[in-house]
């Protein structure tokens, strides 16, 4: 996979939860709201399409934070969101 498209700027890095998952943490700019979020996953989800021959790929994110320390409770409510929206479809 190219990581780095996924993380572009310094700050930003991408690390392997297990076979199948991934984390992407990036830098946003103190303005960046929701439209640029989704910028980002569009993006995101073109770039593994590009790179996988798996038609299942799921993005979710969880709520932005100021502090590194706080990316743990971000990441489980965007784990959190992907397990409900596997259960609807």
């Amino acid at each position: 996979m190219s990581e780095t498209c996924l993380a572009e700027k310094s700050r930003d890095f991408v690390t392997a939860v297990d076979e199948k998952n991934i984390i992407v943490v990036k830098e946003l700019a103190d303005k960046a709201g929701s439209r640029e979020l989704e910028k980002m996953a569009k993006e995101m989800m073109e770039i593994l399409r590009a790179e996988s021959e798996d038609d299942k790929i799921h993005i979710a994110y969880g709520t932005v934070v100021n502090d590194i320390k706080e990316v743990s409770k971000s990441y489980k409510e965007a784990k959190t969101g992907v397990g409900c929206r596997q259960d609807l479809l």
